[in-house]
């Protein structure tokens, strides 16, 4: 039997294992989505363009409330995403109306806070986005959810109102942005 000829080939070295998105990748989202939220906080000098790009972050800060609200058994209802112009000329991008009860105003008041770890997902999901679209989707979500995260001046005064429902809103904080950070984390080491 004939034996093969040698080959002067040499064996080609395997690829580098991914490890997920760069921190090229990070950097840059982020610096576009604290971009976004600054485009959106100039944009309120007109009320009507404001409320239009601030849909979906209004949806998320009512949301919030509407989801602890339920979760808690405080039934919201009432949802409105619809602007409304107060009469001291100020706008209303939204609101949602729930049965309080002592332990759970503050939760449910202080909701939209948790949109701060939704802001870092949607972050997280722009870097590891395949295609522009889903990337400029992932970094406006982003900043729609920065710009909404902060409790209205209403929704404070219905927390410091109730003192002895923060430690039940501290908790579910807590739980909360301790999953994000294990999901974050888990998005920067996967391929």
């Amino acid at each position: 039997m004939a034996e093969p000829a040698p080959t002067n080939r040499r064996p080609t070295p395997a690829a580098p294992a991914r490890r997920g998105p760069g921190r090229l990748g990070w950097v840059l989202a982020l610096v576009v989505t604290l971009a976004l939220v600054r485009g959106l906080a100039h944009v309120a000098q007109w009320p009507w363009l404001h409320a239009l790009l601030a849909v979906p972050g209004t949806a998320l800060h009512e949301g919030a409330h509407a989801g602890v609200a339920w979760i808690l058994g405080a039934q919201p209802q009432g949802l409105s995403l619809w602007p409304a112009r107060l009469p001291d000329g100020r706008f209303q991008l939204g609101s949602v109306r729930f049965v309080p009860v002592w332990w759970n105003v503050a939760a449910i008041s202080l909701a939209p806070l948790a949109l701060a770890g939704v802001a870092a997902l949607c972050v997280g999901a722009a870097v590891r986005a395949r295609s522009w679209p889903g990337r400029l989707a992932g970094v406006y979500l982003a900043a729609c959810a920065v710009s909404s995260c902060w409790p209205s001046g209403v929704d404070w005064g219905h927390a410091l109102r109730a003192p002895l429902s923060w430690p039940l809103a501290l908790l579910l904080g807590v739980i909360w942005h301790g999953a994000v950070w294990w999901a974050l984390h888990r998005m920067w080491r996967r391929p």
